[in-house]
């Protein structure tokens, strides 16, 4: 189900408005009410007064003779409100009395209620049930003549609201509901009208334009998600980029094994005799394991480019690495009658990385010392504790031809040989090298051995601890 955003808020928005408004009018009704009826029992208080004003005039007495006859004329001396209430319930028998003497002599009724339910009620305000209806009452005594007044009402009467003002606040919400609504709908286009433009600039991107999205004068809300989406974009043209790296570099490290397998095959095929075809065949052998270190080595230079492909860290026991790698380069060693050597003490140095990359490192280092140094050679591999005790040192140690200096620092680049060097090789061996290092924050030298030929690689790695310590 589609869900539109702006219909979502506007309906909640609009929907909280209409409780809110709902409230409001209710308390406004409820603490006019309250007032209405504080105003009605003011009201029943002063009929009293007047009354008992109006008693304490000569020929009070007879007067009220001719009021029990006449209550249009009893209503004429008593305050009137001032809301305009209907004449159903507030007519001249707004309000009712009782009056006795100062012997408990009533002297005055204008209704006919049995006095019996009312004589017996407190002074001041009071509430009596008779005849299923309830009575506010409210009864004061004159300190002079003694003269006991009371005043009463039917509740039911002072239950009506000032329907007025019900009606003009209902008015006045509808209308405002109205043009409230209308607002918000202005509000939200305009404000959701960014989110439109966004779109509109993430529609032109493409793998080969993927440009940062503009997050000036953007609301802070909004400009994380930007700031998020942007560098997202980063990443995947990184991704592009090595994915368009690995394809120009695969092609151009292979064509030339490719063409001089072609070429040996057709020389193969073309030989007179078994000496000529025993030579190609080895010639194709040599070719196809060429190809296949390329491939491996640049598929092991792309997963090293992917950011979050490799494992978790753990503590690694770099010489014992080291062993199982050597133990797997025997046999390309024992080829060139080259003897490998491991120095490394018994107790298990410790480094924190990924034992994958690291195996990677050392097997590139071994390999290389291999296969750069001459027949009969001698291959050293060190693992030592720097004299600060805070990193482990592996060093890789050859009697080959060694690098020029002017050179060392250009080997790390890819595909980059030294000229005249003619060992096989992919020249990615220490570019992968060195993107290792660069994950485990490590250091890598290349320096000329104590015996003064061949080459030295140093890795220093740092945060190792020893084994149980």
């Amino acid at each position: 189900m589609k869900i539109s955003l702006r219909r979502f808020v506007l309906f909640n928005l609009l929907l909280g408005e209409l409780l809110a408004a709902t409230l409001g009018i209710s308390t406004i009704l409820f603490l006019e009410r309250q007032d209405l009826l504080v105003y009605i029992d003011n009201k029943l208080l002063e009929s009293a007064f007047t009354m008992q004003r109006f008693m304490n005039q000569p020929h009070a007495l007879s007067k009220l003779n001719s009021f029990e006859s006449n209550l249009e004329s009893l209503s004429a001396i008593l305050p009137a409100p001032i809301y305009q209430y209907t004449e159903e319930n507030f007519g001249p028998n707004l309000f009712h009395f009782f009056i006795w003497n100062k012997h408990d002599h009533l002297l005055f009724s204008d209704q006919h209620l049995p006095v019996e339910y009312f004589e017996h009620a407190p002074l001041g305000f009071s509430q009596i049930h008779y005849n299923n209806i309830i009575w506010r009452l409210f009864t004061t005594i004159d300190p002079v003549t003694k003269i006991r007044i009371m005043a009463l009402q039917q509740t039911h009467l002072r239950q009506i609201s000032p329907r007025n003002l019900a009606r003009e606040v209902i008015i006045v919400m509808l209308t405002s509901y109205f043009f409230l609504g209308l607002l918000m709908w202005i509000v939200l286009a305009r404000g959701l009208n960014i989110l439109q433009k966004i779109s509109d600039q993430v529609q032109q991107q493409g793998p080969d334009h993927l440009s940062p999205l503009d997050s000036s004068n953007l609301p802070s809300e909004i400009k994380p998600i930007i700031e998020e989406w942007n560098k997202l974009f980063d990443r995947l043209k990184l991704a592009f980029v090595r994915e368009k790296r690995f394809a120009a570099d695969a092609a151009h490290e292979l064509k030339t094994p490719l063409a001089a397998l072609k070429t040996h095959t057709q020389l193969a095929l073309n030989a007179k005799n078994k000496s000529e075809l025993i030579n190609a065949l080895h010639k194709i052998i040599t070719g196809v394991n060429r190809s296949a270190h390329v491939v491996q080595q640049l598929l092991t230079l792309n997963r090293m480019n992917q950011p979050g492909i490799t494992e978790a860290p753990t503590s690694i026991s770099i010489a014992q690495l080291a062993r199982d790698i050597i133990a797997d380069l025997v046999p390309s060693a024992l080829e060139k009658n080259t003897e490998i050597e491991l120095i490394a003490p018994d107790t298990h140095f410790m480094i924190e990385g990924h034992d994958t990359a690291i195996a990677i490192l050392i097997r590139n280092l071994v390999d290389n010392a291999i296969r750069y140094s001459p027949e009969n050679s001698l291959v050293q591999v060190i693992i030592e504790e720097s004299p600060d005790k805070r990193n482990v040192i592996l060093k890789v140690v050859d009697n080959g031809t060694g690098i020029p200096e002017h050179l060392r620092e250009r080997v790390f680049e890819r595909f980059f040989r030294v000229i005249g060097n003619k060992s096989s090789g992919s020249g990615l061996g220490l570019g992968i090298v060195q993107q290792i290092v660069e994950v485990h924050h490590a250091i890598i030298s290349l320096e000329t051995p104590l015996v003064g030929h061949g080459l030295q690689v140093t890795v220093v790695f740092p945060k190792i601890y020893k084994l149980g310590a």
